[in-house]
């Protein structure tokens, strides 16, 4: 299914998935928060397996044997339309802009989430960015994705730039 801005697997599109959407009604974004507090528990992150334009991905060295916790795909750079997250994502090219989200532990989800509303994700130690044509999610066990802040299916799952495509 295309989506417009940003697509996302891991713990931020499981809290899309499960919002109160009667609570999302009356206190708006902050039931997402509620909702982040509530899953945060009891969450573990996937163990994911990652393919970018046919090349399977592999963390570099300097990462120490952190793992990909969260990814976030886009065609903009803003997630949520107000956090710039995807710096080098551009409507006008038919690519992919990919933040891939590294830690050893999901205490590191506080620590991107903090980048995200700060503005800071981009400039954190962690996230790699890369630009694709095709990005293919695996994972075990199945992991929740969002598109445009909706949820969307689990993985695996497979996003593509579609040739001659650009968001105008």
């Amino acid at each position: 299914r295309p989506f417009a801005c940003v697509a996302s697997v891991g713990f931020d599109a499981l809290v899309v998935a499960q919002v109160n959407r009667r609570l999302k009604k009356w206190i708006q974004k902050g039931a997402y928060a509620i909702e982040a507090l509530r899953a945060f528990a009891g969450y573990q992150p996937p163990e994911f397996t990652l393919t970018l334009d046919g090349e399977p991905y592999r963390p570099d060295t300097s990462l120490q044997g952190a793992k990909v916790i969260g990814v976030i795909i886009g065609r903009v750079p803003y997630y949520g339309g107000l956090h710039p997250v995807l710096p080098n994502a551009n409507p006008l090219t038919p690519q992919l802009e990919v933040a891939l989200l590294h830690a050893r532990d999901k205490w590191s989800l506080l620590k991107f989430a903090r980048g995200v509303v700060l503005g800071t994700l981009p400039r954190m130690k962690g996230v790699v960015y890369r630009s694709v044509q095709r990005i293919r999610i695996e994972s075990h066990p199945a992991a929740a994705v969002e598109l445009d802040g909706d949820a969307f299916a689990q993985t695996p799952v497979e996003c593509t730039a579609e040739p001659g495509s650009r968001l105008i």
